[in-house]
């Protein structure tokens, strides 16, 4: 188990995965939060349903779509947008939970959730070509997928469970702004962490052959 983590030797690896990790505790916390708060305020599990398949659908049907964005654009600026939206969002779900309900509430969720998985799954596609772009062994690309994979599960087994005990003490409104928060921390170490590689980061250096778009080590 220790050899997956070699790989986070390499420093801007080791920031993605920290990204990420953090993109994932809160889409656990504001995902887990929606559902409980639909189901308590409903009381029909059909409505979570509808939210969970609009989340997941409307991503899946973009995502070709969104492997394009990655590709046409600056790397900072698709990871802008799209962590804008995910912090964004959650507050305004934060807003709608405590003055919303019943169908305009339904609606007014469905029109977050979609968006809010589009953004979730176009900052993965950036991860992604990001991991490939730095990862030119076998080894090492094996191991990175080892790690992301352990640490995504630990982290939805916490926040997962961490989930149903905030929404208890705190309601589901402050939920969502936990989850808010850790956005907007992400956000900010996106542009301190990496401010060093965007200006080699973009469409053109980031590719899927392997090869590094830049010397990993002498970014700060």
């Amino acid at each position: 188990m220790a050899e997956m983590f070699k790989v986070l030797r390499d420093p801007l690896v080791k920031r993605l995965v920290l990204l990420s990790a953090l993109g994932n505790a809160s889409f656990s916390i504001w995902s887990g939060a929606l559902i409980i708060d639909l189901f308590l305020r409903l009381s029909n599990i059909f409505y979570v349903g509808v939210a969970q398949f609009v989340l997941s659908i409307i991503a899946n049907i973009l995502l070709p779509y969104l492997g394009y964005l990655v590709d046409r654009f600056p790397a900072r600026r698709v990871a802008a947008v799209g962590m804008l939206l995910e912090v964004l969002l959650p507050l305004l779900l934060a807003v709608k939970m405590r003055v919303l309900t019943g169908f305009y509430l339904v609606y007014a969720v469905l029109a977050s959730v979609a968006p809010l998985g589009v953004a979730t799954n176009l900052m993965g596609v950036l991860f992604s070509k990001m991991y490939r772009g730095l990862i030119n062994s076998q080894e090492l690309a094996r191991q990175l997928t080892s790690l992301r994979s352990t640490l995504r599960t630990i982290v939805f087994v916490v926040f997962d469970s961490l989930t149903g005990v905030l929404v208890y003490l705190l309601g589901p409104s402050f939920t969502f702004i936990i989850a808010f928060l850790i956005e907007l921390a992400g956000f900010v170490f996106l542009f301190i962490a990496f401010r060093g590689a965007w200006s080699k980061w973009n469409s053109a250096a980031v590719k899927d052959d392997g090869k590094p778009p830049f010397r990993v080590y002498s970014v700060v």
